[in-house]
């Protein structure tokens, strides 16, 4: 089961569309087929898949990268 699926379907955490689709790449290492990931990762077309376990979040505070940081852990 893909972490993103567990916590929607047994923790019962609500994603954003941003979210689904940062932790997709980052927690399940695939490239969801969605129109955010170009707005989020640029023209790349491909995340090199040894590229999708490696994040650096430039982030502002209370938006949840900790919350879901800590539930992978």
């Amino acid at each position: 089961m893909r972490f993103t699926t567990f916590c929607e379907k047994l923790l019962r955490v609500v994603f954003t569309a941003a979210q689904r689709v940062a932790f997709a790449v980052l927690f399940d290492a695939v490239l969801p087929d969605d129109p955010l990931v170009a707005t989020m990762f640029g023209a790349l077309g491909e995340v090199p898949p040894v590229a999708r376990r490696v994040a650096v979040i430039v982030k502002g505070a209370r938006v949840g990268g900790t919350r879901f940081s800590a539930t992978r852990l």
